[in-house]
């Protein structure tokens, strides 16, 4: 039987994966704006766009029927499933990445609780594998990785390195390492193919997972994440043109490192 504490656990699992799914949607927004905005002031013209609802200060809305979305209708997973994926006011059909977020968030923080870390680690966890699935949505969607996200991490992983009394340094060495050997690939692409194979954004990405994760966990990282994206590139016959973004495959095969190595 779950206790009290689990349940409360669980909930507020599914309520971090409603917040991120609204977040990621608005900061695209916002971000896109920002972008459009800038490029008509080097134009000199007026930008046309309507501005987009704030990151943190709005409350929640339909996109179609602009109404108010009330209590009832954000509640995790059982709104959606109450109203059959429709919008209450319009009943315009909801996207699906909603419920498939908080599921996903879901699925990857929940276990953190059978850790039996306390409630300082714990919290540190929670904020730096929260702040990954973030990254990991905008660069899914948008094939970009936030530089703010990557910051959110080191942070986390510092504080939670320095708590576990772990080598600071050590895994800072470990980080430089995974951002040098991103950087010396995407440079070798470049000279050689003309082609950019890999971001900044990923070289940042990786140097931050290895100072989390430190440098034993370089190599399963990068070959899980390479045969995930080769699978995937496989799967939905990706031509060669098209890019696809590595970040969400970098930190699906670190969450599942941490995870693995957390209970061996």
């Amino acid at each position: 039987m779950w206790s009290y504490d689990t349940v409360l656990f669980a909930c507020l699992c599914l309520c971090f994966g409603s917040a991120i799914s609204s977040l990621t949607w608005r900061w695209q927004q916002v971000a896109n704006y920002a972008w459009r905005q800038e490029a008509h002031q080097l134009l000199g013209l007026p930008c046309p766009d309507p501005k987009p609802l704030s990151v943190w200060h709005a409350r929640s809305i339909c996109p179609h029927c602009k109404h108010t979305l009330t209590v009832s209708a954000l509640v995790p997973l059982l709104s959606y499933l109450r109203t059959k994926g429709r919008c209450q006011f319009c009943h315009h059909p909801i996207a699906k990445r909603y419920p498939v977020i908080e599921l996903l968030t879901f699925s990857a923080l929940f276990p953190l609780w059978w850790l039996k870390n306390d409630a300082y680690e714990l919290s540190l966890q929670v904020a730096l594998i929260t702040t990954l699935i973030t990254a990991a949505i905008i660069d899914a969607e948008a094939q970009w990785l936030p530089d703010s996200c990557h910051l959110s991490v080191l942070v986390c992983a510092t504080l939670l390195l320095d708590y576990q009394h772990s080598d600071v340094f050590e895994h800072l060495y470990s980080g430089l390492f995974g951002f040098g050997f991103l950087i010396v690939l995407r440079a070798a692409f470049l000279r050689i193919r003309r082609i950019e194979a890999v971001g900044l954004g990923d070289a940042k990405l990786l140097g931050v997972l290895l100072f989390w994760l430190g440098f034993g966990a370089a190599q399963p990282v990068l070959l899980v994440a390479s045969l995930s994206g080769l699978i995937f590139a496989l799967l939905s016959r990706t031509t060669y043109s098209k890019p696809i973004a590595f970040g969400p495959f970098l930190i699906g095969a670190s969450v599942l490192y941490f995870f693995m190595s957390s209970t061996s």
